[in-house]
């Protein structure tokens, strides 16, 4: 990412907490393609009727997952702990939508055999 502690200026009027917060922008912004990874399997699910499913990927990443890691790590990296609990929920819910969508996959391949 290019001048992240100019941008953090835009919005943080205090230039050294702007400049302290750049390296840590730069590793969420390079796990932010994730983001797209989690919405469109869940728009998936919702679309063929599995909103539980759905819901579950969004509430899972937000409640279940980033939650605690906010709570939890900042004991043990302190304010590194909060910047990367952002990356790190994302990381987890997408290996867990991959497994979900893995299995939405077989069992179409099973219903494909069944019928053909």
């Amino acid at each position: 990412m290019i001048a992240p502690d100019v941008i953090l200026g835009l919005y943080i009027p205090d230039q050294s907490l702007a400049e302290s917060g750049s390296r840590m922008f730069r590793v969420i912004m390079a796990f932010f393609f994730l983001q797209g990874l989690i919405a469109l399997p869940a728009t998936y699910f919702q679309a063929i009727g599995k909103g539980g499913t759905a819901t579950f990927l969004i509430v899972a990443r937000q409640v279940l997952i980033f939650a605690p890691l906010v709570l939890f790590l900042p004991t043990f990296m302190d304010l590194d702990g909060v910047w990367l609990s952002l990356p790190m929920a994302d990381v987890s819910i997408v290996v867990i939508t991959t497994v979900l969508i893995g299995r939405e996959i077989r069992a179409l391949g099973e219903k494909g055999k069944d019928s053909g």
